[in-house]
């Protein structure tokens, strides 16, 4: 999985999300995203797209409230550039990406394999309510 700790950017899918945040600005973030949430309901959602979407949520919670403590510095370098979020529909598809992630994908499945899912299950959930 590439993970080191059970943050949306504590890995390194999320890890690359966020140096081409720099780059690609809101672009990417809808792209992660729909990655997630555009997929057919059977379709699995492979660990790579569900932990770019946890990354993208947390860029959209992170705007949403103007609380970035939860986001690396090099990223919270990036979202204070991108500017005010620019459609307020990025908030609920930040929501359905959660959920989507939640339901049926590699990721959570890869956590719960690894008997530690709690805490990871637990950030999640933070950063759902934040996107409330």
């Amino acid at each position: 999985m590439g993970a080191w700790g059970h943050g949306s950017f504590e890995n390194d899918d999320a890890a690359d999300f966020g140096i081409e945040l720099e780059s690609r600005g809101w672009e990417i973030v809808y792209s992660a995203l729909h990655a997630a949430t555009g997929l057919a309901p059977e379709e699995y959602l492979e660990a790579p797209e569900a932990s770019q979407a946890l990354a993208a949520a947390e860029v959209v919670a992170a705007v949403k409230t103007g609380e970035a403590s939860r986001l690396p510095p090099d990223v919270r370098a990036a979202v204070a550039g991108l500017g005010p979020l620019p459609d307020m529909a990025l908030i609920d598809g930040a929501r359905a990406a959660i959920v989507r992630v939640l339901a049926d994908s590699e990721l959570k499945d890869l956590w719960a394999e690894s008997g530690d899912d709690s805490a990871w299950l637990e950030d999640v959930a933070t950063l759902a309510e934040r996107l409330r």
